[in-house]
């Protein structure tokens, strides 16, 4: 009765560590599965490409007339960078970089002409 019970943890043991190397092993294979594969020939005579990335820069969005006057904003956070033009006595006025919550908070301010998505740095 003993060795039954025994061989039965056993084998219930072994079934969840099949299970588990079958499923680690389908997840490896799906992440390779998704990788693109070179499909152009590389000669011993190629020079190598060598790719760099280059950060990108903001879009810069100008403000339109239709989001000067909005009477209310969706309460979805979608931050922008905003340069607000300061009103000051001595020229010259550096406008100053604000995040907003969303774009239309940052047009329905007058002293806001244009944007980029993401907050200020």
């Amino acid at each position: 009765m003993v060795k039954k019970k025994i061989i039965y943890i056993f084998l219930g043991i072994a079934i969840i560590l099949i299970a588990i190397i079958f499923w680690h092993k389908n997840s490896l294979t799906k992440n390779i599965s998704e990788t693109p594969l070179i499909t152009e020939p590389i000669s011993k005579t190629s020079k190598p490409i060598i790719i760099r990335s280059e950060p990108q820069k903001e879009k810069e969005v100008l403000c339109v007339k239709e989001q000067r006057g909005a009477d209310f904003c969706t309460q979805v956070y979608a931050p922008v960078c905003a340069e607000v033009n300061i009103q000051c006595i001595k020229a010259p006025c550096n406008p100053v970089k604000e995040t907003f919550s969303s774009s239309c908070e940052a047009c329905k301010n007058q002293l806001v002409s244009s944007y980029t998505t993401g907050e200020c740095k």
